[in-house]
């Protein structure tokens, strides 16, 4: 059965600032973003609807009395992982681009006719 915990809203805000994981979760999906066509200058306004709907989650699940310290854990190491996945992503194009930039030069070799 649930049950409803009401609670002072500006008590909610100040639990749901101090929410590390889902900090950090919605920084990695504003990058993300970015590098799938957010325009420039759209960062902020995104940033602020995925808090906004953050909060209004978070909120819920306080009145639903679920456990959001073990949520944002669980944001947290989502974060860690898109973190670690981006960069061994923008390592690969990276590398690619330089590969593709020397090719014909010196300091490029390929077995490739033509």
């Amino acid at each position: 059965m649930l049950t409803f915990a009401p609670t002072d809203l500006n008590e909610l805000l100040q639990l749901f600032i101090a929410l590390a994981g889902f900090a950090a979760l919605a920084s990695v999906i504003v990058d993300i973003l970015k590098r799938f066509g957010l325009p420039d200058g759209s960062a902020p306004t995104a940033s602020l609807i995925i808090n906004l709907i953050g909060f209004v989650l978070f909120v819920i699940a306080n009145v639903f009395n679920i456990d959001v310290a073990g949520i944002d854990k669980v944001l947290a190491g989502v974060a860690s992982v898109l973190t670690a996945m981006l960069g061994l992503l923008g390592q690969l194009i990276v590398s690619r681009g330089v590969h593709a930039g020397l090719r014909g030069t010196l300091f490029s070799f390929s077995h490739a006719r033509g």
